[in-house]
């Protein structure tokens, strides 16, 4: 199993935004992570986020600002794809980590602002891609590929 920090280390302080189907699997898969603490999940539908923050044992916010004061060293951004580019400047802005699912922005422009605001604060940002290893996305590939359908 992979370990975020090493021995001795304070654990990583991760809090997850947007706990859909997505953002509930994130929240699972990190609250078992060694070396990682979830510090609580972000989400306005009340009844999503408390069911989530039951089974996760962690806190639940219905703000950014009040996961900010928390204190997150990381998040994960799994809100609807609209939201992604206003949250991640938001995080990248505090120096905050993030991973954030694709797409990391709804536009060419949008995506060009993070990479900006990347450089100019050195967060380590990554864009999650869970399915590209999915069989039938890889026969998707290859028959595109193979121009037996589509371009």
């Amino acid at each position: 199993m992979v370990q975020a920090v090493k021995d001795n280390a304070a654990p990583l302080r991760i809090g997850v935004i947007g706990v859909g189907i997505m953002g509930s699997n994130h929240a699972r898969v990190l609250m078992g992570l060694p070396g990682v603490q979830l510090v609580g999940v972000v989400d306005p539908d009340r009844g999503q986020r408390e069911m989530v923050t039951r089974v996760a044992g962690c806190a639940g916010f219905t703000t950014l600002e009040e996961m900010f004061k928390a204190g997150v060293d990381a998040v994960t951004i799994a809100a609807p794809t609209h939201l992604h580019h206003n949250i991640a400047l938001e995080c990248i802005g505090r120096g905050i980590h993030v991973l954030v699912e694709k797409p990391i922005a709804l536009t060419l422009d949008e995506a060009d602002q993070v990479l900006r605001a990347i450089e100019k604060t050195g967060a380590d940002v990554r864009v999650g891609y869970s399915r590209r290893y999915k069989e039938r996305y890889l026969i998707a590939k290859e028959q595109i590929a193979q121009a037996r359908m589509g371009t």
